[in-house]
């Protein structure tokens, strides 16, 4: 899996977190653009699966 992705001049970063007592993983992105402007999304939803 690539956690870095680069799109139109925003920098995509996947962080996946184990959820150890679930055997799950959380889906979090931190979208950032080249000029500073950033967004970071917490707790996309749960998968079982990286």
């Amino acid at each position: 899996m690539k956690r870095f992705a680069e799109y139109d001049g925003w920098k995509i970063e996947a962080s996946p977190t184990v959820l150890v007592r679930q055997r799950l993983f959380q889906t979090g992105v931190v979208i950032e653009r080249d000029d500073g402007e950033r967004f970071v999304l917490s707790d996309l939803g749960n998968r079982v699966y990286r």
